[in-house]
């Protein structure tokens, strides 16, 4: 072994003269003792390879390890490693697979930190980090075409290259250079001093260069940079203060990327690439990168409380808006890997799970239209921390941490259509980075030879053939009837997890299919599904199959939703008219944009014409159709679309703790004990954080304080947990001054609260908070009052907490006696019962949290506004309203009078702000609302409405302001006649809606004189077409608020 490293050394140190001419220094090294001449080899044996390794005695190699904690996010602990030993050897070009590894390149020091590879070129470039950190160019083999050395004194290096491998970008300390693949000189260099390179992107046509810039020594500032290549002077610049995180671009440019975490600013910034202009915040981050297609229309993001948030840019307000958000798997888990294809069709993203064994992974696949996930591949051991997809969204790769022990593989490869990789890797360590070439044919994983959560050093490059082969079918499916052409299935008959679906213009394109003839099967809901036999796939050939679809009956008619009536959403809707009708399916979905599911929400016997949907959550709007199931498993084709929610009067962001008594503080919440407090429903009834909706009214706060403001008392009745258990608690996060922040390091003034049961005695503890994202030293009070009990056959909890201004741990709330505050009430171990704001996303940000007011004072509630009425038939109302603003709402009285009658009377009660009713008889009606508070306090009335309501078909009716209305003929097929006869000049409205009062044509809109006025209407509805024959109805309404409805029947044209 000595006769080695010495013929080694010798050798290296003939190399070094011709390069360096320090070869007495390195004699003199010689003679050290054997580890560090071992040392020494290791660094000229690498010299060989064409490093620039600088003085010797300065080289110092270094290891890693990973941290991540659930309070402080992501952290890197670096170490020297002089006496380290390290195993491992490089492996040589491997044997091509299909799939399989084309090579693999493996380093004894290094960590492949960066990879990004192109299908053009077939490059692969290559930045490795933490020691002899370099640029690497690779071929078809692991042995580099070239590499640049470099001393990085800040932060690793950053490394991109377009899609076609023309350009290289590399950032490192303060200098930003290009390459071509051609050379390891750059074609362009520029400095950005005094700050350091920390993320660098370039353009896919390799014109322009972004770079983010921070200031190497507080780290507490990024500047973001956009270069034309060649030029020194930067096109634009923009500065934010906060740490960064993370630089990403659209491909083409025109969007760019800035994610920062801690230091007070947990965000993503979106800027206009040609300017540098903001157009957009996402309200929360973490320090992953965020991830958006080509053209920047879709946006991924992620944080550390599980939420995955979709965003898409409108082109009209010119800005990013929520399209749709998705919590995963696990209390507490984070997202951190995010991808999506290049033409946004799909996404994926892979999240860290604490379990209480140590740790887990998992990875999500979505359309860009649905929140509901294609799958979920779970147990991958631990980090999922880089995606990449091809660009049409049909290849997935997914590089993890693995599992320490590495059970399971590091590197996966998937079909869009299959939670089945079809690839994977086990490396002998973790992997960081992942990049796919746009057609999905070579994956390029990087990553630690050891486990990243273990010290250690040396690293791995894979080079894979991820190409599966077959062909790829194509076409259109139409429908004969001009149904919806999206979401139809295509699928081939024999191959499980080889189907996709249309899309909006009915297209659809399925790849990698094996070489064969197939029978290949086309449906949709409501459709006869077709099989098309002896489709013949051709590997590498493109098969068209174009397909008609027929309905299967006539669906359902005139689907009626209510909109904020109730606490559940209730349905009603016309049959259908094809024979053998056996029941009705009922389907739902939450964003107009996605697609129906297969499986319906509900189904109710034939004869019944209604369904009450109570699984709506509060503040979403739902999307619901009908189709009538028939013999054979047949359904009928969907039904009209209806809108509609649940009333949210519940809801509130605001707490106003009343002056009130004192309570006793024994777990028991005793009559009239706590009827002076404010009362607030703080129920998970969205499932934050566990995933799991908990009903309206489970769990119940009430606040108040003292008459000096020196103590804030609570209670909490949480009506899901039946028994007590160590560990159960009501947690309450204040931003004292509700500054939307918490303080600086240090600054131990804000924080958190624990009111904890346990057996052996319960206790409030009281934890600083940091806007780093970091916390402080926990402490428990002295003598806290707590008592928890079960005695009511649920747990209470009663205790209270301090306000003041002497002590960090008191509540120290601002001038106008307000602080932020954010409450969770937890079923332990980990059932998040109580959640309140229940719309706030993450515990650790006070942007989302709710306001408590402190000595609020208890006033009347506001009365509601804008009360209408709209009439239908056979003597059916429908009153609605809108919400007032009101923190404590209880619930609505409705008051009517009737034609006759000498005073209002109260009608009914209710929670939402649509209310139906079916008045007894002829005549006319008045009606106003009033809105009662939680201690019982009512307003005063709303505007009254009045209508003139007709049992029956009336051809003629006299008012003050008509003397007779015809309508003829009724049911009609060509002109329908209006013939009207004023009693006084007024205005008049003939407008014609469907059943649920949807707007199909306005017939008249304009002011009138007195006499006789004769009116006709063609069948047309506003956009020209002719309305479908059906039930319909036609309301006239003069300028005194008169409404008159009429049923109409259309019948079809000969």
């Amino acid at each position: 072994m000595s006769t080695l490293i010495t013929y080694r050394t010798i050798m290296a140190l003939i190399f070094v003269v011709r390069r360096m001419k320090i070869i007495f220094f390195y004699v003199s090294l010689l003679r050290k003792n054997f580890k560090q001449m071992k040392r020494i080899t290791i660094c000229i044996a690498l010299a060989l390879l064409g490093f620039q390794i600088g003085n010797a005695q300065d080289v110092r190699l270094r290891m890693e390890k990973a941290i991540t904690d659930p309070n402080k996010g992501y952290q890197l602990q670096v170490v020297d490693a002089e006496d380290s030993e390290w195993s491992g050897s490089s492996k040589q070009v491997e044997s091509i697979l299909t799939p399989g590894i084309n090579w693999h390149a493996s380093d004894a020091a290094s960590i492949g930190n960066v990879v990004k590879v192109s299908q053009t070129t077939l490059k692969t470039a290559v930045g490795w980090s933490l020691n002899y950190q370099r640029l690497s160019l690779y071929g078809n083999s692991n042995i580099p075409e070239w590499e640049v050395p470099f001393t990085i004194t800040a932060w690793d290096e950053s490394v991109d290259m377009t899609d076609d491998g023309s350009r290289i970008a590399n950032g490192y300390n303060d200098l930003v250079e290009v390459y071509l693949p051609t050379s390891s000189s750059p074609i362009w260099t520029t400095s950005i001093a005094p700050l350091s390179v920390r993320g660098i992107q370039i353009q896919n046509d390799g014109q322009k260069v972004f770079v983010a810039g921070v200031n190497q020594s507080s780290a507490d500032s990024s500047i973001v940079y956009c270069f034309q290549v060649g030029q020194p002077t930067p096109l634009w610049r923009k500065a934010y203060a906060g740490n960064y995180a993370s630089l990403v671009i659209s491909r083409s440019g025109n969007r760019v990327l800035l994610g920062e975490y801690g230091g007070g600013i947990n965000k993503v910034f979106v800027l206009n690439g040609m300017n540098g202009a903001e157009i957009f915040q996402s309200p929360i981050s973490d320090q992953y990168p965020p991830a958006i297609s080509e053209d920047g229309k879709f946006l991924v993001n992620g944080d550390y409380s599980g939420h995955v948030f979709l965003y898409e840019y409108d082109d009209i307000t010119q800005t990013y808006s929520e399209r749709w958000t998705y919590q995963v798997n696990g209390s507490g888990s984070w997202v951190c890997g995010m991808g999506i294809s290049a033409d946004g069709s799909t996404l994926a993203v892979g999240t860290l799970m604490f379990t209480s064994t140590g740790y887990d992974g998992e990875l999500y696949v979505f359309d860009t239209y649905s929140p509901i996930p294609l799958w979920i591949y779970p147990n991958m051991g631990d980090m999922v921390q880089s995606i990449d997809l091809s660009a049409d969204g049909s290849i997935i790769a997914a590089a993890t941490w693995g599992p320490i022990g590495n059970a399971t593989p590091d590197l996966y490869l998937f079909r869009k259509q299959s939670n089945t990789p079809y690839f994977t890797v086990n490396s002998n360590g973790s992997l960081f980075c992942v990049d796919l070439s746009s057609d999905g044919k070579i994956c390029v994983a990087g990553g630690k030879a050891v486990h990243a959560r273990e010290f250690g050093m040396g690293g791995n490059v894979y080079n894979i053939n991820s190409d599966l082969g077959g062909g790829t079918l194509t076409g259109m499916v139409l429908k004969s009837d001009l149904g919806q052409l999206g979401g139809s299935k295509i699928e081939v008959v024999g191959l499980d997890t080889y189907f996709t679906y249309t899309d909006e213009t009915g297209h659809y394109n399925l790849s990698s299919i094996p070489q064969g003839n197939y029978t290949v099967r086309y449906s949709a809901i409501g459709y006869i599904t077709q099989d098309i036999s002896d489709i013949t796939i051709n590997n590498g050939q493109t098969t068209t199959q174009d397909v008609t679809l027929e309905p299967a009956g006539n669906p359902p008619t005139n689907l009626i939703a209510t909109q904020g009536a109730g606490l559940q959403v209730d349905l009603s809707w016309e049959a259908s008219t094809s024979p053998g009708v056996v029941g009705y399916n009922i389907y739902r979905k939450q964003y107009s944009f996605e697609y129906y599911p297969s499986t319906p929400l509900g189904f109710v016997e034939a004869g019944k014409l209604s369904f009450a949907d109570s699984t709506a959550l509060p503040l979403i709007h739902y999307y619901y159709v009908v189709t009538a199931k028939l013999s054979g498993d047949l359904q009928t084709p969907y039904s009209n679309e209806a809108i509609g929610w649940i009333s949210t009067g519940f809801i509130t962001n605001e707490i106003s703790a009343y002056y009130g008594s004192t309570p006793s503080i024994d777990g028991i919440i005793s009559p009239g004990e706590w009827s002076d407090a404010f009362m607030v429903d703080l129920s998970n009834v969205l499932g934050r954080y566990d995933n799991i909706v908990r009903p309206i009214g489970s769990v119940m706060g009430y606040f108040k304080v003292n008459e000096n403001k020196t103590a804030l008392y609570v209670a909490v009745d949480n009506k899901n947990d039946v028994s007590l258990k160590d560990h159960d608690e009501v947690a309450l996060y204040i931003d004292d001054n509700n500054d939307g922040s918490y303080p600086e390091p240090g600054d131990d003034s804000e924080g958190n609260y624990w009111a904890v049961y346990y057996g052996s005695g319960n206790l409030i503890k009281y934890r600083p908070i940091y806007n780093t994202g970091g916390v402080g030293t926990t402490i428990e009070l002295v003598n806290p009052q707590i008592e928890v009990s079960d005695l009511s056959g649920h747990v209470v909890y009663e205790f209270v907490l301090p306000l003041g201004h002497d002590y960090p741990w008191q509540i120290n709330y601002n001038a106008n006696n307000e602080s932020g505050l954010f409450v969770f009430v937890l079923d332990d171990p980990s059932y998040y019962t109580g959640w309140w704001p229940c719309q706030n996303m993450n515990i650790f940000t006070p942007e989302g949290y709710g306001k408590i007011t402190f000595g609020a004072i208890d006033e009347l509630p506001p009365p509601p506004e804008n009360l209408q009425i709209e009439v239908g038939f056979g003597g059916k109302i429908m009153l609605h309203w809108t919400q007032p603003t009101i923190n404590d709402f209880n619930h609505f009285n409705i008051y009517w009078l009737a034609e006759g009658s000498p005073n209002f009377t109260l009608l009914d009660t209710t929670v939402g702000v649509q209310y139906f009713y079916t008045v007894p008889s002829s005549g006319l009606y008045k009606f106003y609302v009033t809105t009662v508070d939680n201690t019982g306090h009512e307003s005063v009335p709303s505007n009254i409405v009045q209508a003139n309501i007709i049992i029956g078909i009336d051809e003629f009716i006299l008012n003050e302001d008509f003397s007779s209305i015809k309508i003829w003929p009724n049911p009609f097929e060509g002109i329908l006649n209006i013939d009207i006869e004023a009693m006084k000049e007024t205005n008049l409205s003939i407008r014609i809606t469907d059943m649920s009062g949807k707007l199909i044509a306005n017939v008249f809109d304009s002011r009138i004189s007195k006499g006789y006025h004769h009116f006709t209407w063609e069948g047309k509805m506003d956009n020209g077409k002719l309305l479908k024959p059906g039930v319909y109805l036609i309301n006239l309404m003069s300028e005194t608020g008169y409404i008159q409805t009429y049923k109409l029947v259309v019948m079809g044209r000969k």
